[in-house]
C-alpha cells in the first residue's frame, strides 16, 4: 500500500485486505469484544480541532489531512483507489470536506474520531465510497440519512453508536451492503431482520437470529459430547469395578497361558516339523517306485525287476500313510496352539484392560466434568441468545 501522506511505499494493517468479513461470525464477535475491552471510551482525543483550511486541489487535501494525523494512501500498488485513514486522530466533520478534492475514494476510516452527523453530509457525497469505519463515534440515526447515496458502500461499521433501528430502517437502499456491524448500539433483532429482508446477502454482527442458531447448534453438540462422555465413564466404571480386582489373579494366569501357549507353538513346531520330512520321503518313494514301474513295463518278461517296482509302489504308500498320519497330529497340534494362543491374548487384554481400569475411570470422570462446564457454558450462551432474538 503506498502511504500519500508519507511519499513513500507502506504495508498497514489498516489496509483492506485486514478486515473483519475474512474472520468467522463467531471470530468477529469476539473481536469486537475484546475491542470493546481494551479500547478507550467514546471520543476519548485529547487534543482540539485545528481550524479548518480549505484545500486548493488533491495535493493541498492529502496535506491537510496529514496535518490532522490522518493518512492517505493507495489501495493497491498499480491503481488509483484510495484509502483515508483518520483513527483517533483530530479531524473534525468540516475537515472532511478535504476528501472531496480527491478521486476515487474507496475507503475511509474514522473510529474513535469526534464526527458526528454533519461529517457524514460530507461522506454522503463520496459516491465511490465502499467501506466506511465509523466505530465509536457521535453519529445517530439522523445521519445515515446523508449516507444512502452510496450505491457502492458495501462494508459498515457503527460499532458503539448510538445508532437504533430507525437508523438501519435508513440503509434499506443501500444494495451493494454486504457486513455490517452494530455490536454495542440500540438496533434490536427485529431491525436486523428487517434490514437483511430488504438487502439479501447481508451479514450483520451480531446477527441475534443467527447467534441464536448457532448457540443452539453448539448446545446440541455439548449435550451430545456429554451424554457420550457419561456413557464412557459408566463403562470405565464398571470395568474397573470387574476387572481391578482381578487385576493380580488375571496376572497368574496370563504367566501360565503364556507358559503353555510356548509349550503348545514348541509342540507343534517338532510335529510340523517330522510331518514335512515324512512328506518329502513319500514324494521320494514314489518318484522312485514311478520310475522303476515304468522299467517295468519296458522289460515285462524281467520278473526281477516287477518284484522290485511291487515293492517300490509298497514302500511309497506306506510312506505316504505315515506323512498323512503325522500331518493330521501336526495339524492337531496348530489348532491346540491356536487355542492357547487365543487364551493367552484374551487373558492379556483382560489383565492390560484390569491394570489401567481406575487410571481410565479417573479419566473419564475428568472429561465428564470438562464436557459439563462446556454443556453448561453452551446452554448459559442459548439462553442469552434467545433473550437476544426470542423465536
Amino acid at each position: 500500500m503506498i502511504d500519500l501522506t508519507q511519499g513513500r511505499k507502506s504495508v498497514k494493517r489498516g489496509s483492506s485486505k485486514f478486515c473483519l468479513r475474512a474472520l468467522a461470525p463467531w471470530r468477529e464477535i469476539v473481536f469486537l469484544l475484546v475491542a470493546a475491552t481494551l479500547s478507550t471510551s467514546v471520543h476519548a482525543q485529547t487534543k482540539d480541532a485545528p481550524p479548518y483550511k480549505p484545500a486548493l486541489n488533491g495535493d493541498d487535501a492529502v496535506k491537510r489531512i496529514a496535518e490532522l494525523g490522518g493518512a492517505v494512501r493507495r489501495v493497491a500498488l498499480k491503481g488509483e483507489t484510495l484509502e483515508v485513514d483518520f483513527r483517533n486522530s483530530s479531524v473534525a466533520d468540516v475537515h472532511l470536506q478535504h476528501l472531496l478534492h480527491l478521486k476515487m475514494v474507496t475507503i475511509v476510516r474514522l473510529r474513535e474520531t469526534r464526527i458526528t452527523d454533519a461529517g457524514l453530509a460530507h461522506l454522503g457525497k463520496i459516491a465511490s465510497l465502499q467501506r466506511l469505519d465509523l466505530e465509536k463515534t457521535a453519529i445517530t440515526d439522523a445521519g445515515l440519512q446523508h449516507l444512502i447515496g452510496l450505491k457502492n458502500l458495501d462494508y459498515l461499521n457503527l460499532f458503539g453508536t448510538n445508532v437504533s433501528d430507525t437508523g438501519l430502517d435508513r440503509l434499506k437502499t443501500l444494495s451493494s451492503l454486504r457486513s455490517l456491524f452494530v455490536f454495542q448500539t440500540k438496533v434490536s433483532a427485529a431491525g436486523i431482520a428487517k434490514l437483511q429482508k430488504a438487502i439479501p446477502g447481508l451479514q450483520v454482527v451480531p446477527d441475534p437470529v443467527q447467534d441464536r442458531a448457532r448457540a443452539e447448534a453448539a448446545w446440541k453438540i455439548a449435550k451430545s459430547a456429554l451424554d457420550d462422555a457419561e456413557r464412557r465413564l459408566a463403562i470405565a466404571r464398571a470395568e474397573a469395578d470387574t476387572l481391578a480386582p482381578r487385576a493380580a489373579q488375571l496376572k497368574k494366569e496370563l504367566e501360565v497361558a503364556t507358559k503353555e501357549t510356548s509349550a503348545a507353538k514348541k509342540k507343534f513346531d517338532e510335529e510340523q516339523k517330522k510331518a514335512d520330512v515324512a512328506n518329502r520321503e513319500a514324494l521320494k518313494l514314489k518318484t522312485q517306485a514311478a520310475l522303476a514301474a515304468k522299467k517295468s513295463q519296458s522289460a515285462p518278461a524281467d520278473l526281477g525287476l516287477k518284484k522290485q517296482a511291487d515293492e517300490m509302489r509298497l514302500s511309497a504308500g506306506a510312506a505316504t500313510q505315515r506323512a498323512r498320519g503325522l500331518r493330521k497330529i501336526s495339524d492337531a497340534n496348530q489348532r491346540a496352539f491356536q487355542a492357547a494362543k487365543a487364551r493367552s491374548d484374551a487373558l492379556r487384554k483382560q489383565s492390560t484392560q484390569a491394570g489401567s481400569a481406575r487410571q481410565k475411570a479417573d479419566e473419564a470422570q475428568k472429561h465428564l466434568e470438562d464436557y459439563r462446564t462446556l454443556e453448561k457454558d453452551a446452554r448459559k450462551r442459548l439462553n442469552e441468545a434467545q433473550i437476544a432474538a426470542p423465536k
